[in-house]
């Protein structure tokens, strides 16, 4: 009677994991899998910057922040004027949101931008985000960028961005 495995034994059962391993990695598709979880946390950051800044608006009779258009990868997360989003008129913003979202990739075209009407203090503002894998919901947004997904009483403030090319 024989103790043991043979040498082929082995080899075929690891042949066999090793075909199983491959085949559940390309089923995963785990870089899909890591933008769907990116894209899914861009939307609940925008829904808690819309929320923030509309409950702000309702209290002050203006929305947050100056006449710029604000990009999530040029300052912190400081909620208080100084940060991404800054102006005279945030001091307490924080007691609206604690702390500016930012992006999960923030830089590039993957950043949050954000503009209110350059034209009044109470009117409309947009803040919109490129998502990696959910193209119906950013063409299906009501907003004027089919490449961006896009939140806010007014759609159509913030231009298409332009991105340097590559060196």
């Amino acid at each position: 009677m024989r103790k043991g495995f043979t040498l082929i034994e082995l080899l075929l059962s690891i042949a066999i994991l090793g075909i199983l391993v491959v085949t559940a990695a390309f089923l995963i598709k785990p870089g899909q899998t890591m933008a769907k979880k990116r894209d899914a946390q861009r939307i609940s950051d925008l829904s808690r910057l819309q929320i923030a800044i509309e409950s702000f608006a309702l209290d002050h009779k203006a929305t947050p922040g100056d006449m710029d258009t604000y990009h999530s990868d040029n300052g912190t997360d400081a909620a208080d004027g100084t940060g991404w989003i800054h102006g005279s008129n945030m001091s307490d913003m924080p007691k609206y949101i604690g702390s500016l979202p930012m992006d999960p990739i923030n830089q590039g075209e993957f950043v949050y931008r954000y503009q209110r009407d350059p034209g009044c203090w109470a009117c409309g503002y947009e803040i919109d985000a490129k998502l990696e894998t959910d193209t119906q919901k950013m063409a299906n947004d009501g907003g004027d960028d089919s490449n961006r997904y896009e939140v806010g009483s007014e759609l159509n403030l913030l231009p298409a961005p332009t991105l340097s090319p590559s060196p």
